[in-house]
């Protein structure tokens, strides 16, 4: 079987995507790192900032105030998960 690279073709596209993928590689561990306190509290604490800008971020393009947190979440495991299997 043959490896094929995962390309981020959906980011002109998708705007999470191309929200996600600006992102550098250590401001994706933070946010990684944020969403594990997050789902082990239930609480953002206010020195989660890397996450919450995230967040804002994507509230202002969706106009929703209770999604963001979890697109957020998925996004960033996406582009995480991308970037490892690409690395491989």
């Amino acid at each position: 079987m043959v490896k094929k690279e995962i390309q981020q073709k959906s980011a002109d596209e998708h705007w999470l995507s191309q929200m996600v993928a600006n992102k550098t590689d250590q401001q994706l561990v933070t946010m990684y790192e944020e969403v594990c306190i997050f789902r082990k509290t239930g609480v953002i604490p206010k020195e989660c900032q890397t996450l919450r800008d995230l967040a804002r971020e994507i509230q202002a393009v969706t106009k929703a105030d209770n999604i963001q947190l979890r697109m957020a979440e998925d996004a960033l495991l996406y582009e995480m998960s991308r970037r490892y299997y690409n690395a491989m």
